[in-house]
């Protein structure tokens, strides 16, 4: 029984450090608008929660669950999210699917563009269609630190108003991870 026990100990313990583990922590800013995220992440997964304000056009809240890999040069996360929109004229939740891709281009540098869509048949209460779109690009500052810079876009459709922009334009941010 103890030799089964230590056996046991040994093989988890040994698939564990084969793992790795990341968690990383960022904000990244505008004239109107902050956006605050964690993320952990292990080899084939990534879990996120985001919260988006804007200061005239509202807050949306989400987070998401991701596959991920690498090939190469070039990393993707594929998955959804759930959100919740607490806009300016009106509210409402959804699932959105999509994901990143991310060109690796020197160790220090990297593009990444990430795209998520909630079609009508995702999208209840007052939103009746979201779309989430962001490019960026990102230098390793410290072996722990990455400064972003970018452009985002993030639109809902509203029941009796139409489109409505949540978020739109460049930003400035910084990333931690631990």
């Amino acid at each position: 029984m103890r030799k089964t026990l230590l056996t046991s100990t040994l093989a988890l313990t040994s698939l564990l450090s084969v793992a790795s583990y990341a968690d990383n922590a960022g904000l990244s800013i505008s004239d109107d608008s902050a956006k605050f995220g964690y993320e952990h992440e292990t080899d084939t997964f990534s879990t996120q929660a985001n919260w988006l304000y804007h200061e005239d056009n509202g807050s949306l809240y989400s987070g998401g669950l991701y596959a991920k890999g690498q090939e190469g040069m070039f990393s993707a996360k594929l998955g959804g999210k759930i959100y919740y929109a607490d806009l300016e004229d009106g509210d409402g939740y959804g699932i959105a699917l999509g994901g990143s891709g991310t060109l690796h281009i020197t160790e220090q540098f990297r593009l990444i563009a990430d795209l998520h869509y909630s079609p009508s048949i995702l999208a209840f209460s007052d939103i009746e269609r979201l779309k989430e779109g962001e490019i960026k690009a990102q230098f390793q500052a410290l072996p722990n630190a990455t400064i972003d810079v970018g452009y985002r876009n993030v639109t809902a459709k509203v029941d009796h108003y139409g489109n409505e922009k949540i978020d739109k334009g460049l930003f400035a941010g910084v990333n931690m991870s631990f």
